[in-house]
């Protein structure tokens, strides 16, 4: 275990310190795990690489609702899986018409927003003038520069200096 690990282990317990769940909500990796994950990723990533274009103090949320339904309107849209829209979690749209599967591009991009909402993804605030801005939350920010990161199979820095080292040093060894 490295030292850094150690000074959040209380020694007479040995009880982690700062508990994760503290910080982040036990339902944050939901959207990551459902059966709509891809969707949920697709719509989390496309979010992530709009508001990281803006400044800091958010991205109006009608402009995210465009980008979300441009998605859900695109023919390379993952589909949300029936059991995800279930109203059991409380989290149902306000009609039934909406529940049997007639949500528009639009309804669906909404839903998403609140979704991760809930999920703690995303903070949703009123400025003074009314308008609604969206911004990452801190921890989800984190999140996704490691989740991106993997998934475009990016190599540790210091991986590309040893091989470096290592082929620089093989080839001296053969001169």
């Amino acid at each position: 275990m490295s030292l850094d690990i150690l000074k959040h282990i209380k020694p007479d317990t040995g009880v982690c310190i700062y508990m994760l769940f503290d910080i982040i909500p036990e339902n944050f990796f939901h959207p990551l795990a459902a059966p709509g994950k891809l969707v949920y990723w697709e719509c989390i990533c496309r979010l992530f690489a709009v508001t990281n274009r803006q400044l800091s103090f958010g991205v109006e949320r009608d402009v995210l609702v465009d980008e979300l339904q441009f998605y859900f309107d695109s023919a390379m849209a993952a589909q949300m899986p029936e059991e995800e829209l279930d109203p059991g979690d409380g989290m149902a749209l306000a009609d039934s018409a909406d529940m049997t599967g007639g949500m528009n591009s639009r309804d669906k991009a909404n839903f998403i927003l609140r979704r991760l909402e809930r999920y703690g993804w995303i903070s949703v605030d009123t400025d003074h003038s009314y308008v609604q801005r969206v911004n990452f939350r801190d921890y989800a920010v984190q999140v996704m520069k490691t989740l991106l990161a993997i998934s475009e199979e990016k190599r540790t820095e210091y991986q590309g200096y040893i091989y470096t080292i290592y082929s620089l040093a093989r080839a001296g060894l053969e001169n």
